[in-house]
């Protein structure tokens, strides 16, 4: 996976990938220091048409709160330095071959 990949070699560490629910999916959750980045990967499989951030609609962030609250929920215990965040990774594609990846910290308020 690209942004698995991408997360790892930025000294990130995976602590859940895929996590699904009623009514939500995660694509994974990764850790950096004290913070915990619940990620959304959105993907434009070409270069027409709307860029992937857009496709982010109200309903699909609602489903990422609600997502991410159950994964919190699930956990013993959270330590007190870590801060929550849920962020948005889109991948488009190179017009030379490969991917684009774009990291956007915080692309969703968390509920608190």
């Amino acid at each position: 996976m690209v942004v698995r990949d991408f997360a790892l070699a930025q000294g990130q560490t995976l602590l859940a990938g895929h996590v699904t629910g009623q009514g939500y999916e995660l694509d994974c959750v990764l850790q950096q220091g004290d913070r915990i980045a619940i990620c959304e990967v959105r993907v434009r499989q070409t270069r027409r048409g709307p860029a992937a951030i857009e496709s982010l609609a109200t309903r699909k962030q609602e489903a990422l709160r609600r997502g991410a609250s159950a994964w919190l929920a699930g956990l013993p215990s959270i330590p007190p330095a870590w801060h929550f965040h849920i962020d948005l990774v889109t991948l488009e594609p190179h017009p030379e071959g490969g991917w684009v990846l774009t990291w956007i910290p915080d692309a969703v308020e968390m509920d608190r």
